[in-house]
């Protein structure tokens, strides 16, 4: 339960003796990718080989310093286009780059390679690629980017290889500017799963709105076991950005009236434990000086 009974700009540090479980990361709400879903995406076209055959992590066969997954926009529309071994090896449109990995995800299969030859030949810079018919200064030379539209033909099986992303069939390979009508497909490769936060040794949050953030973490004294959490205590900060009344309070039954609560008085600089008798204000009252069991106190 959570009392408007303190106006603050505040945060609150409060250690105290409640044991709450710890609360993982909300996990992202997406749809499972079924056989027959249509399927639009924008992102780096890249050859198998270059994927999975050069190495592992694989490595551009023209310039093997650079990782594929790494650094897809510096492979060379020759190295795609051109080179036999490359473009047999079959095509696939790579996810967005993961940032805690620093590595673009598997996409998905493109099971026309002649539709993917012919788009991406037409983009690019006649010269270097041999291949490509572009005459503009503007046709590019490095890292083929397109929209590709299309339907799961096969789910894939996770694998670190060509048979591991989901395959797309009946595709369209579109101009990159042409994007996707509504939200793009996000392949199965790159969710990632949520993990849950151990806070007993980190801080967890909890968002209780959109400007009202509450922070908490449990303090395990090194002769007790998290399970057993004999002495625990609990550290919290409450913060909340602009003017409001905010409060912290613990309850029993969820009932306001018979809680205590933690409020912080930006006035008096205090944080303080109190009881709360009642919905007024001469109900809500300090404990007495033996239950002021707080600790590390402050209020910004």
């Amino acid at each position: 339960t959570i009392p408007p009974l303190c106006k603050t700009e505040a945060a609150v540090t409060v250690p105290a003796a409640p044991t709450p479980a710890p609360v993982p990361d909300d996990p992202a709400a997406s749809d499972e990718l079924m056989v027959g879903d249509d399927v639009c995406i924008t992102g780096y076209v890249m050859d198998n080989y270059c994927i999975y055959t050069t190495g592992d992590p694989g490595v551009l066969l023209d310039d093997q310093s650079v990782v594929t997954l790494e650094n897809p926009e510096l492979h060379s529309f020759y190295c795609l286009l051109d080179v036999g071994v490359c473009y047999n090896s079959g095509f696939q449109v790579l996810g967005e780059k993961n940032p805690d990995t620093g590595l673009h995800c598997p996409g998905f299969e493109l099971d026309d390679t002649d539709a993917v030859l012919a788009a991406a030949r037409a983009l690019g810079k006649n010269g270097k690629c041999k291949t490509c018919t572009g005459e503009e200064d503007s046709n590019p030379e490095y890292g083929y980017r397109a929209t590709i539209k299309g339907k799961v033909k096969s789910l894939g099986d996770g694998s670190n290889s060509a048979a591991g992303p989901p395959t797309l069939t009946d595709i369209q390979v579109l101009d990159e500017e042409v994007g996707c009508d509504g939200a793009p497909t996000i392949p199965p490769l790159c969710k990632v799963e949520p993990v849950a936060k151990d806070c007993s040794q980190e801080f967890c949050d909890n968002q209780l709105s959109p400007d009202y953030l509450l922070r908490y973490q449990i303090n395990v004294p090194d002769d007790t076991t998290a399970d057993v959490c004999d002495g625990c205590t609990i550290s919290m900060e409450l913060i909340y950005d602009g003017e409001a009344w905010v409060s912290v309070a613990f309850s029993t039954d969820g009932q306001m009236i018979g809680s205590e609560a933690v409020i912080g008085l930006p006035g008096d600089n205090k944080v303080e434990k109190y009881n709360l008798g009642g919905k007024s204000d001469n109900a809500v009252l300090p404990m007495s000086e033996s239950n002021q069991t707080l600790s590390d106190t402050s209020i910004e």
